[in-house]
């Protein structure tokens, strides 16, 4: 149930925002994804697992992942409309 509400609440503000600024300092990557990494360490049978394998047996993705590829979306749609 925790999850699936970070997922509807949290984890698109956080989504939102992360293109806009798209983090390229290390500091500022380990900052968003800081919400997300406490989030998933609180779950009781995650707290023994890494990071990653936290996402992923969650069915997350990293936030920098998540933007790099909304990132590369835009750059090709613009591509598109621009050649055209």
């Amino acid at each position: 149930m925790l999850v699936k509400a970070f997922k509807v609440y949290v984890r698109p503000i956080l989504e939102y925002t992360v293109p806009v600024w798209l983090p390229s300092f290390v500091k500022d990557i380990l900052l968003v994804e800081s919400v997300q990494r406490k989030f998933t360490k609180r779950i009781p049978v995650m707290s023994g697992l890494t990071y990653h394998s936290r996402l992923t047996r969650l069915g997350l993705a990293s936030l920098r992942l998540r933007a790099d590829i909304t990132g590369m979306q835009n750059l090709i749609r613009h591509a598109r409309h621009g050649a055209g």
